[in-house]
């Protein structure tokens, strides 16, 4: 695992951690029919900042379902969790919109455009729930930064190589995807986070992406998803990878799901290299202290935690009494703790209370 800097360097590490992260900036939820194009906020904080934090905003909506979607017009689409693009775009679709879909000819209220949260915002969660943030980034401009009213870019503690954007040539679905173009060292990292939509889920947190790495994980600890942990000092839960596997990694007390014992090892896996694309879901019950995680829908015995330990997979996790976290933010991007650099992109990110799916 990472050596960690010493007390000391660490309590200072701490101290701007803390304070580090700018709340993203949300969406008033939309309840019923949205009209109006939705204005992109001014462009977030920059990545070489090393206190950049995180605005506070509002959640963003749950369901849509605009009367007026498929027009191609000035009003939004049928809806979703941000009431898709609108506009110019024309009849963007979102998350619940062929549930909810009062306008246009089709299920996803209308013929044109896309929705900002691209395919995956189209269609029902598998447990039904309302997703609290969809974004595919269609929206966002290639070469530029994701959506900053969806997402605050930063490097925290310091700043180096590390940069991200978005990529108007690769994509899961659609056209577009946020690209991450991580260093080997641990101020050449990058991440774009967003706040608002952990807070608006509760204490069931799901997060669903889609990643495409381009080389495979190495033996050394990396991080591509981070989320703040504000009972455990405002240190994060990682998910990254060590010893060639997915694993989870908690920043307090070095712990790691699975152990990185030989039989703790094979019951994770590798996520899949460029080109292919990587489904992963996890869900952090914060009321239970347990942790779930999915690999293309299925299951990962070696990245359940379920509050009993056991051999070789949550023991260590589980020596902390206890453990219930409360999460404040939700990032990904890259970060290396022993040298591998990694170009990486992400997309169809979700957000929900409950299950998600690959399909969605």
């Amino acid at each position: 695992m990472a050596q960690r800097p010493q007390p000391r360097a660490r309590r200072v590490i701490h101290v701007i951690r803390e304070h580090g992260w700018l709340r993203a900036l949300g969406r008033t939820a939309i309840l019923s029919t949205v009209a109006g194009a939705v204005a992109c906020s001014a462009k977030s904080s920059g990545a070489n900042s090393p206190q950049t934090t995180f605005d506070s905003g509002t959640s963003p909506g749950a369901s849509g379902g605009g009367e007026n979607a498929g027009n191609g017009g000035a009003s939004v689409g049928s809806g979703g969790t941000f009431g898709g693009t609108g506009g110019a775009d024309g009849g963007a679709s979102g998350s619940n919109g062929g549930a909810t879909n009062s306008g246009g000819s089709s299920a996803n209220g209308g013929s044109g455009g896309s929705a900002n949260g691209g395919a995956s915002a189209d269609a029902a969660t598998l447990s039904g729930a309302p997703l609290a943030l969809s974004d595919g980034f269609e929206s966002a401009a290639p070469g530029g930064p994701p959506d900053p009213s969806l997402w605050t870019v930063a490097s925290v503690d310091c700043s180096g190589a590390g940069k991200l954007s978005i990529d108007g040539t690769v994509a899961h679905h659609g056209s577009h995807s946020v690209r991450v173009d991580g260093g080997g060292g641990y101020c050449d990292h990058v991440f774009f986070g967003n706040a608002s939509a952990v807070t608006a889920v509760g204490k069931q947190f799901y997060a669903r992406f889609f990643v495409q790495l381009d080389t495979a994980l190495g033996q050394g600890h990396t991080t591509f998803a981070a989320m703040k942990d504000d009972d455990d000092g405002g240190q994060d839960i990682r998910m990254g990878g060590q010893d060639g596997i997915l694993m989870y990694n908690r920043e307090s007390d070095d712990a790691t799901l699975p152990t990185l014992s030989p039989a703790g090892v094979a019951m994770s896996l590798s996520p899949m290299t460029s080109p292919a694309w990587t489904c992963i879901e996890l869900h952090i019950d914060e009321s239970a202290g347990t942790i779930d995680t999915w690999v293309n829908d299925d299951e990962v015995a070696g990245l359940v935690e379920n509050g009993t330990a056991t051999e070789d997979g949550s023991s260590e996790w589980l020596r902390v009494a206890n453990w219930k976290p409360s999460l404040s933010n939700f990032r990904l991007g890259w970060e290396s703790y022993a040298g591998q650099t990694m170009t990486l992109w992400f997309d169809d990110v979700a957000i929900s209370s409950g299950r998600i799916g690959c399909g969605n």
